[in-house]
């Protein structure tokens, strides 16, 4: 049975130190370790624990010695304890490792255990208290034995009866103290025995041989030739695989009971008459009693059952039922819906299934022959329970910002300025200030455009440019509170000076540099000669904006007069009937920008309900955003005689519907009425599920709050998904199912996510709901309540011969969980089945964890 061993293998064979005398007092020298009788020791140890519970020692076993050795360097290399080895895949659990080096037809088990030699250590079991120190062989033996017996799940492989034979090492990790085991166990087929390189375990060949012959002697279960209703064992390999590869097609097969039927249902009732299209095609109910799992009952050894090899069955099995009598109607009424799902009875169960404790199984029937078998189901689904938040109604007019359109009035002037001064001759400004104080107007902006005259120098000049149109500007600052912009063009008068110096002496001077008529002019004879000429250089001409000053209690006015001026100017448009569509558009935007100013002003209290109540315009498609705003108005003053409720307002939405082009703000209301109002049927009826999509393709991009747009997508899906269900449709509710699932998850409510994934199952989604809980369930700090789900539905079909490794989840769960909740996975509704505990080792560790809790 043991396969060719690598080279590497046989070089490091080839290694181990010749065997000397070694006494278990012997203290262990870290550089030169007798591990052929240390792992010697051990087992030594594991047999005793063994023996004591009425089993045979184990028999060493060259594959799988080999197999642990290899194991146990790569723990030390890796400086870790683990069962699997990561990115390798042929050896990456114990049950490949024993395939790959020779373990044919073996059902593998692994304990592990850690140790630290020559310093202070300490029994995890006992406490802290009992530190102690590991010197000697005998002494290391007993750490890893005592380590494993207060391990459930080591002294579960320890204990189990149908493992015989074993692989042991144990290797020092380089350059510490550290000292790591693997032990490897196997079940191994009838009749097989170990295939034993002798130089692996020089201490025990003798006690090996020994054993070979007790094992030899073992009373072997009588295995049943002939079983129940003719039925036989699965020969034909074809035959399985295609009932499998069917099973995993059909979204849900399900056995149930009731406390007088057992019945099998499947979501495709297209697959059902596939599997059950020949004659000699049925189904049959089997009961599996409880008892045979109970912690200390032989008949869990003495029965003959699938999990001994020794029966097709683990229990009483009632009378097949076949293809004809399956899809009559006396037998099943077609139990077929409309949905294309369908019921299957399989009988009536007898007394005594009725009063004891029995899991229920359908065994699927091929040709005659046992194909598969489908568990009851180890999960329980539920709907979720969904209450939508109470939404906001927004309006636009608080984000509204409006500036009348006011008329503007230039007022221009011309100031002159003596020489060198910033001063300007502004004693003729009172007919302006009169003006403005007549009109009830400020100066919102001026425009200036100074000149100086050329003497000076440029940056004299420029200083004095800004002076001068500053101090002009002040007089009117002066009278207003607002600020006025102003806007300043300075230059020196060079055009008018060589204007004014044509025909006359000083006509020479336009043909030299300007540098050089600067000096000639400030020179003191020349200035004097040409001041007169100079003074009219010296001048600004000032524009002055003038509008209406605006107050709180003018700027409603302007408002109103801006609105009744633009509404006539709409309306001669629609006169003329232009097809010009942007000329519309800009005037009724500027109409609703002055409508939600005075809406918003009778919400801040600053007018009455009736001047914003009054605004006229046209029900017209191009005025459905004013509309809405003036439907949100009656709504919201709900202090008013005119306001409206909240069915008033839907109904006069829902006539706005036909309406192109409105804006997202509708759809969201009414989206949002809907949601407020969704235990009212007159609400949801008037706007279907599809309507509800595509109102919120409407709003996808508008700028409202994204946590508000996907709160109403999750209304939606919920809705939709709900609605699929009533038809049966389960396949096109999983869009809606996955948005429910990711948005509680991106709020990293995982209580949510949970009841998500629950909700998942009651559409037959088990595959999508497993997605939705594995981060939850396998990160590194997992989530209780999602790990014990998603290992419900990991086991809901353990029914199929699995190796050694499909077991290890439940293993790493029980170090994570609390031994209660590890424990209460199993047996009963809404669990794993009691079945699960045919992997004997798996059912030794449930006795060992959870008998006494």
């Amino acid at each position: 049975m043991l396969k060719k061993i690598t080279i590497l293998s046989l070089i490091l064979l080839s290694c181990t130190e010749a065997i000397f005398a070694q006494h278990p007092n012997d203290t262990i020298n870290l550089k030169k370790i007798n591990y052929p009788y240390i792992e010697y020791l051990l087992k030594k140890q594991i047999d005793s624990i063994r023996t004591a519970n009425g089993l045979l020692p184990l028999m060493n076993d060259s594959a799988l010695f080999i197999a642990s050795l290899h194991h146990v360097g790569y723990l030390s290399d890796e400086k870790t304890l683990v069962h699997e080895q990561y990115r390798k895949i042929k050896t990456e659990t114990p049950q490949k490792r024993a395939e790959a080096f020779g373990g044919d037809n073996y059902s593998v088990g692994e304990n592990l255990g850690i140790i630290h030699l020559h310093t202070a250590s300490y029994y995890e079991h006992i406490g802290e208290e009992s530190e102690h120190f590991i010197y000697t062989y005998g002494q290391a033996a007993k750490d890893f034995m005592l380590n494993w017996i207060n391990d459930p799940e080591s002294m579960g492989n320890i204990l189990t009866a149908s493992y015989k034979i074993t692989g042991l090492a144990i290797m020092l990790e380089p350059n510490s103290n550290v000292l790591r085991v693997v032990q490897d166990f196997a079940a191994i087929p009838d009749g097989y025995f170990p295939s034993q390189i002798p130089d692996l375990f020089p201490y025990s060949m003798n006690d090996d041989e020994w054993l070979i012959e007790m094992y030899k002697k073992i009373p072997v279960i009588k295995k049943h030739k002939k079983h129940a209703w003719k039925l036989k064992p699965a020969e034909n390999r074809e035959n399985i695989l295609n009932v499998k590869r069917k099973l995993e097609t059909i979204r849900q097969v399900k056995i149930f009971r009731t406390s007088k039927l057992a019945s099998l249902y499947f979501s495709d009732d297209a697959a059902a008459k596939w599997l059950f299209s020949e004659k000699n095609d049925g189904v049959a109910a089997e009961l599996v009693p409880t008892d045979y799992y109970k912690c200390g009952n032989a008949q869990y050894y003495s029965y003959p059952a699938r999990r001994n090899g020794r029966c097709i069955f683990n229990g009483a099995v009632l009378t097949p039922v076949y293809s004809e009598q399956l899809f009559s109607d006396d037998n099943n009424e077609l139990a077929k819906t409309k949905t294309g799902d369908i019921t299957l009875d399989l009988g009536k169960l007898p007394e005594f299934a009725k009063k004891g404790e029995y899991e229920v199984n359908a065994l699927i029937i091929k040709n005659g022959e046992l194909c598969n078998i489908i568990v009851p189901p180890s999960y329980c689904s539920r709907f979720m329970e969904y209450i939508p938040d109470t939404l906001p109604y927004f309006d636009n007019w608080a984000n509204n910002k409006y500036v009348p359109q006011l008329k503007r009035d230039t007022l221009k002037l011309k100031v002159f300025y003596e020489r060198a001064s910033a001063q300007g001759k502004t004693e003729d400004l009172k007919p302006y200030f009169d003006f403005l104080k007549r009109k009830n107007y400020i100066i919102a902006s001026a425009e200036i455009e100074a000149y100086a005259s050329i003497e000076g120098s440029p940056e004299i000049n420029k200083k004095l440019f800004t002076q001068r149109a500053e101090n002009f500007l002040k007089a009117f600052r002066d009278r207003q509170e607002s600020d006025i912009e102003i806007s300043v063009v300075t230059r020196e008068n060079w055009e008018m000076f060589f204007e004014q110096i044509k025909n006359t002496d000083f006509a020479f001077l336009a043909d030299i540099d300007t540098t050089e008529i600067r000096a000639f002019v400030n020179s003191p004879e020349n200035l004097s000669i040409l001041n007169h000429l100079l003074d009219k250089q010296r001048y600004a001409y000032v524009n002055l904006i003038a509008v209406p000053f605006l107050t709180e209690k003018n700027i409603h006015s302007y408002a109103r007069m801006e609105y009744r001026t633009i509404l006539d100017t709409i309306n001669y448009l629609f006169s003329k009937q232009l097809e010009n569509q942007k000329i519309y558009e800009q005037f009724i935007k500027r109409l609703e920008n002055v409508q939600l100013f005075l809406y918003n002003s009778y919400f801040l209290g600053k007018i009455p309900f009736n001047l914003a109540k009054n605004l006229s315009f046209p029900e017209r498609e191009e005025f459905g955003s004013m509309l809405l705003n003036k439907l949100l108005l009656k709504f919201k003053a709900t202090d008013q005689g005119e306001s409206i409720n909240e069915t008033e307002l839907f109904n006069e939405l829902l006539k706005l519907k036909k309406y192109k082009g409105l804006p997202a703000m509708y759809w969201y209301t009414l989206l949002t009425l809907v949601v407020n109002n969704c235990y009212d049927s007159y609400f949801t009826d008037a706007v279907s599920a599809k309507d509800m999509n595509n109102m919120l393709t409407a709003i996808e991009k508008s700028g409202i709050d994204i946590k508000l747009i996907n709160k109403l997508k999750l209304f939606y899906h919920f809705r939709n998904a709900g609605n699929y269900y009533k038809e049966g449709n389960f396949t096109r509710a999983k869009l809606s199912l996955r948005f429910i699932a990711s948005y509680y998850s991106s709020y990293k409510d995982t209580l949510k996510v949970i009841e998500a994934a629950l909700n998942m199952l009651e559409f037959q989604q088990k595959n999508m709901a497993m997605e939705v809980l594995e981060p939850l369930a396998l990160s590194n700090n997992p989530n209780h309540d999602a790990l014990i789900l998603y290992l419900k539905l990991f086991y809901e079909d353990y029914s199929v011969e699995r190796t050694s490794d499909f077991y290890y989840l439940l293993y790493d769960a029980a170090h994570t969980l609390a031994d209660k909740e590890w424990c209460e996975l199993f047996g009963g509704e809404c669990n794993i089945g009691l079945q699960i505990f045919d992997y004997e080792p798996l059912w030794k560790m449930f006795c060992i964890k959870c008998n006494n809790k």
